[in-house]
């Protein structure tokens, strides 16, 4: 009988922390229509606060607040008490931390990142790509948000100081706020050389197994049984792009790997062999 009398006055405590969070801010609930919601008994939050979210090593969720007004700092407090006295009773809550230091809100970053490059469908239905334009615009690669950082992540194929200035005004972005970074190839020069090296592979000119990109590294990778430094020629010849920009890995025993584990797992059986039968 305890055990279910506790259970009770817990679920009562509960609700009643919940319903007191909703009543302090029942005049902010109708002033900001527009709201962030998240589960495990976290209050929504106004989206002109909401900074966007990150998970750290630890796989720990910040969820960043733009604190920069007195009413920003008010929510980011209110949040975390709210929270540490919901991770007594929610393991969920526990794994989630509110934090400021937010200038831009994940909507801000959003409306800039689409500003920079964005698709639509053409009067024909065909996807097209669009970007931001002013005169001496670099070529423009991709456009990604830092949740982090609280920046919008810009990456061309060079940069010169006047065009970040100039990107940085028509966002209405701060330029400390936005990463500007360099690649060598656009993802549809990547695609190209996918479909080169693929086109080489039916035709039986190139041994190799497989092709694709590498994650956001704006490179490729090639995988084959073996490599020498003959066919690393003939796959940066057919692809045309540079070898730093090409990952040579190595199909052993169903997974891929990289030259040097390979070489490194190589010579340490020869190790073991040479060890068993002494003849180091």
């Amino acid at each position: 009988m305890k055990r279910i009398f506790y259970t009770i006055v817990l679920s009562i405590v509960m609700y009643l922390s919940l319903f007191n969070f909703a009543i302090c801010y029942a005049d902010d609930s109708q002033r900001d229509k527009s709201k962030v919601a998240f589960g495990a008994f976290l209050p929504e939050i106004p989206i002109q606060y909401y900074g966007g979210e990150y998970y750290d090593e630890k796989h720990i969720c910040h969820k960043k607040i733009v604190d920069t007004t007195q009413e920003g700092k008010e929510w980011l407090l209110s949040l975390q008490e709210f929270n540490t006295k919901m991770s007594a009773v929610s393991a969920l809550n526990a794994e989630v931390v509110f934090e400021g230091g937010a200038v831009y809100s994940y909507e801000q970053l959003e409306k800039a990142k689409d500003a920079v490059m964005y698709t639509e469908r053409d009067e024909n239905g065909r996807i097209v790509h669009k970007e931001i334009e002013f005169d001496g615009k670099p070529v423009l690669i991709d456009c990604k948000i830092d949740a982090r950082q609280n920046c919008i992540v810009i990456v061309a194929k060079e940069w010169n100081e006047t065009a970040k200035k100039k990107i940085s005004e028509l966002l209405d972005i701060k330029i400390e706020h936005i990463i500007f970074e360099t690649a060598n190839y656009t993802k549809e020069e990547l695609k190209e050389a996918i479909e080169k090296i693929s086109n080489a592979m039916k035709r039986k000119e190139l041994k190799v197994l497989r092709v694709d990109v590498v994650g956001e590294k704006y490179s490729i990778f090639v995988v084959a049984e073996k490599w020498n430094s003959e066919l690393k020629k003939k796959v940066i010849e057919i692809s045309g792009l540079k070898e730093e920009n090409i990952m040579f890995l190595v199909h052993k025993n169903g997974a891929y790997i990289s030259e040097l584990e390979y070489d490194e797992k190589e010579d340490c059986l020869i190790n073991k062999v040479k060890e068993i039968f002494k003849m180091q």
